[in-house]
């Protein structure tokens, strides 16, 4: 089958997410609230997972706001409090990443108490940011324990709030706690949206007295993508501290096995930021330059030594290692001489850091294969110096900077001065002021006043390329699990049927794959093929019975069917497959009651929706393992 074009597949995501936006709009007919809430943010999940073509849906929002707020007015937003506490809001703080470290930075920069609020932490809260809060005289909030549900935890924010001059939003797009908070009637400070993520979807404009980009591109996206009035942007920079040798440089290095006189490449990033989305990856830029640059030697910090980086590391030995992730690279900073940055997508906060380190830094920026969003465009980092747009300008100016190290130092020292200048200091914090100022002068959030946001086509197919090469795929599932444990069954089988009836198309169909073993749960075997005798739009395949071949198996199926009043030829969609047989979408189903009490929910949602004028007999069938790679299925004679 030949692949979807990419407008095809941002068009297939688009009729998907409409699906899911369909849930939330019944949930809100029926005045579940916490349905909303969390059907919006399974719908939010998806979008931030599979470009839809928009970065952001008023009207999704609307729902949310009107949900929480019912008949009563906005809320007030006061901006006169001056208790010096500012409130930041994480959906979840992570070891490693540049958002945890933008909110921790901000804490120790800011003069102010800082309180720390997490909407759904799931993992260890990384300690230097405990650390951060409890040196700002703060508090941290968990708020999967204020109650069952995402109000409970909206609610409680809400109160949190009640607390502080400011509240800063670090959030995953997708969180409507913070957003349902910001919208709950009664009073709030104003709100900061940090917007971490500014090339993605997300939810949260109309929690938004202003938004703080810390790149230039950020606020072109919201102005011109979602449509977003240019006074209530701001550039707060990603903040960043000079970088003090944390070891003795020629100790470092003789750890690192690398010689005092060796020229040492350093690049810290995540691996997915290295992968060859647009067609050349980092690892292929890093072997033209050990070959041009017989002096260099190059530390990767990210990628772990497996795959091509293990080529790489074989075919240049001592002179390439990729490390794999480390919680802190700073270390590592004294032992190099020159910092390049990721490719295809520029590292952000790891360039600044190095920069601020005082090394010389550069980035290669094919802009002209992909969307400029994926680049290096933090403020202190214009200088042409520090970027090139061909690789062979790129291998030279490495070259140049290996056998230089006036060169060095004169680069290092003149972006290191230009990035400190603006990511850190008195400068830094003349920036905050001015965002915090514009959050109390501003008007409050309002859905109202956005205009129409303008399509980027070449955006969201960068977006689609990326998530082939980095993410999981988006299913069902994956997309539900940070609500798995709060969604009720009800709540999942209508989700699982809006997803069943966009990905199917016209004959909406739920695809089953039961557990090994199956045949001995007879009255959930019973069931099931009673189940798919009657439903046109469910799909039931069988493993084989373990020790039997396919004529048992078959012969097993229809004596149990008989015990229903089906044949093989009314049995409607049943198929003996072998174990290894990959069924796209099925919903793998254990032999207990309870699946198929989920199975008739889900049905029952698809019919109400759907009808079918008729249900055409279909006849049992059976794939033999040498044929299962095969598509369809086939007939046994």
């Amino acid at each position: 089958m030949k692949p979807a074009e990419p407008a095809e597949e941002i068009s297939r995501n688009r009729a998907l997410y409409d699906a899911l936006v369909h849930v939330v709009e019944r949930n809100a007919t029926d005045g579940d609230i916490e349905g909303v809430l969390l059907s919006a943010a399974y719908a939010a999940n998806f979008a931030w997972s599979a470009p839809i073509g928009q970065l952001s849906d008023p009207q999704l929002e609307d729902l949310v706001v009107r949900a929480v707020r019912g008949e009563s007015a906005a809320p007030t937003v006061e901006v006169d409090r001056e208790n010096g506490r500012v409130l930041h809001v994480l959906t979840e703080a992570y070891a490693v990443g540049g958002h945890t470290r933008f909110a921790r930075r901000w804490m120790e920069r800011d003069s102010r108490q800082a309180d720390l609020a997490l909407t759904n932490q799931t993992g260890t809260v990384p300690a230097d940011l405990l650390e951060a809060v409890t040196a700002a005289g703060g508090s941290v909030h968990d708020l999967r324990t204020s109650g069952p549900g995402l109000l409970d935890r909206a609610r409680a924010l809400n109160r949190i709030m009640d607390r502080a001059d400011i509240a800063v939003l670090h959030t995953h797009p997708y969180d409507t706690v913070a957003f349902a908070a910001a919208n709950l009637p009664g009073v709030r400070p104003p709100i900061v949206l940090e917007n971490h993520a500014d090339h993605t979807y997300w939810l949260g404009l109309a929690a938004a007295d202003v938004i703080s980009d810390h790149r230039r591109y950020g606020q072109r996206i919201c102005a011109q993508l979602r449509g977003v009035a240019t006074d209530r942007l701001r550039s707060l920079p990603l903040p960043v501290d000079p970088v003090p040798p944390t070891a003795n440089r020629s100790e470092l290095r003789a750890r690192l096995r690398v010689h005092d006189k060796t020229i040492v490449g350093l690049c810290v990033a995540t691996a997915s930021k290295m992968q060859p989305i647009f067609g050349t990856g980092f690892a292929d830029i890093v072997e033209l330059l050990l070959q041009a640059v017989p002096e260099l030697v190059l530390i990767i910090v990210g990628p772990p030594s497996e795959g091509r980086w293990q080529q790489l590391e074989s075919l240049f030995p001592g002179r390439l290692s990729a490390v794999g992730l480390v919680s802190d690279a700073s270390p590592l900073y004294a032992a190099a001489d020159i910092y390049l940055d990721s490719y295809p997508i520029s590292g952000g906060t790891s360039l600044l850091e190095a920069a601020a380190a005082g090394l010389p830094v550069l980035s290669l920026q094919e802009t002209s294969k992909y969307s400029p969003v994926w680049a290096a465009e933090a403020p202190g980092l214009a200088d042409a110096n520090n970027r090139t747009s061909t690789i062979e300008d790129y291998i030279a100016r490495v070259r140049q900077l290996a056998r230089s190290r006036s060169l060095r130092m004169q680069r290092g020292l003149a972006t290191q001065r230009s990035v400190l200048a603006k990511h850190s200091g008195a400068g830094w914090v003349d920036d905050l002021e001015g965002v915090y100022a514009q959050a109390r002068e501003g008007r409050p959030a309002s859905l109202e006043e956005l205009a129409a946001g303008l399509a980027d086509p070449q955006l969201h197919r960068d977006l689609l390329q990326f998530g082939k090469w980095n993410n999981p795929p988006t299913t069902f599932d994956t997309v539900l699990r940070p609500f798995s444990s709060m969604v009720s069954d009800g709540l999942r089988a209508r989700l699982h049927a809006a997803w069943t009836r966009a990905v199917s198309g016209p004959t909406p169909t739920l695809r089953l794959r039961a557990e090994v073993g199956w045949e001995s749960h007879q009255a959930w075997a019973l069931r099931a093929l009673a189940m798919a005798g009657t439903h046109s739009s469910l799909a039931l395949s069988l493993p084989p019975i373990d020790s039997e071949d396919d004529a048992a198996s078959l012969a097993r199926v229809v004596a149990l069917l008989s015990e229903v009043g089906l044949t093989a030829e009314t049995c409607g969609d049943v198929s003996i497959e072998p174990v290894e047989a990959v069924i796209d979408g099925a919903l793998e189903l254990p032999c207990t009651p309870e699946t198929l009490d989920y199975v008739a929910a889900v049905l029952e949602y698809l019919r109400e929706d759907w009808t079918s004028s008729s249900q055409d007999a279909q006849q049992l069938v059976i794939c033999r393992p040498q044929i299962a790679a095969r598509k369809g299925r086939c007939r046994i004679d």
